[in-house]
């Protein structure tokens, strides 16, 4: 009856042992799975600021090339303006120097005719 007794008491220890154990393991896996869920929540949040920046920053870029493509059209019809004010400059230089040359062939011409008059 002793050896019954102290088979019964131990097996009441080891009882006591294993649901002990099997309440930590439980809190253990609590713990776990909370701060899994607040990982998961953590890198959903990091995944969504990175994303949000990431669209900001797509923006940007689309805004700064609209910019510069603006300011190159602005720059190529400035050039080809220039190009155009040259042209006429160029042109216009061409005719003033051909009514110079017509009006020293009439001074030449009127000076010869003086020249005539006056024998």
């Amino acid at each position: 009856a002793a050896e019954l007794d102290a088979s019964r008491e131990q097996a009441k220890q080891m009882t006591a042992r294993l649901e002990k154990a099997q309440s930590e393991l439980e809190e253990q896996r609590a713990s776990t799975a909370a701060l899994a869920r607040k990982r998961s929540i953590m890198a959903a949040e990091a995944q969504s600021s990175v994303e949000e920046k990431l669209s900001e920053a797509m923006a940007a870029r689309e805004e700064l090339q609209g910019q510069v493509s603006q300011e190159q059209h602005a720059h190529r019809s400035a050039a080809a303006e220039l190009d155009a004010s040259r042209e006429q400059a160029k042109q216009m230089t061409a005719r003033l120097e051909k009514a110079q040359s017509e009006l020293e062939e009439q001074r030449a011409s009127t000076a010869a005719l003086a020249r005539k008059r006056s024998i």
